[in-house]
């Protein structure tokens, strides 16, 4: 609940932590400050990537990584729906380093980073992508208005 109420947390990192992800986003869901969320080395794995929906569709974050987190297919799905729901497109930043999502994954991620035209920087490296998902990728790409 403390991170929920402060009005000065702007940036947090959990490293290889064990956590109660149900607890640690009880109170951070109500933040409205937050904009850099670093978790790494956190298995998000089942349904605890469902507690961390709110945060992720917080419009002040701007930068997300979730590296090392074992998202597979099960939670990418639910991954793509919060970020394709966010309900501003500010999010510049999102590592996604170290999980298990695969092709049909990053289909799903393009249509939601579609929505967002703020994105600059996109990690994907240490997954299982293929061609199929690489041509997604370069057609989201190619559809970009780049300055």
């Amino acid at each position: 609940q403390i991170l929920g109420r402060s009005l000065h947390l702007k940036e947090l990192d959990i490293i290889d932590c064990s956590l109660s992800m149900a607890e640690f986003c009880a109170g951070l869901q109500f933040n409205q400050t937050i904009q850099r969320l670093y978790l790494c080395g956190i298995d998000l794995g089942g349904e605890r990537l469902g507690s961390l929906v709110p945060i992720i569709k917080n419009p002040s974050l701007t930068d997300l990584t979730l590296s090392g987190c074992s998202i597979g297919h099960a939670e990418f799905g639910m991954l793509s729906e919060a970020l394709f729901c966010r309900l501003t497109g500010n999010l510049k930043r999102l590592d996604l380093d170290g999980n298990h999502f695969e092709d049909d994954d990053l289909d799903k991620l393009c249509l939601a980073l579609g929505r967002n035209e703020n994105i600059i920087s996109l990690n994907l490296q240490n997954n299982i992508i293929g061609s199929r998902g690489c041509a997604s990728l370069a057609k989201l790409l190619g559809n970009r208005r780049f300055n």
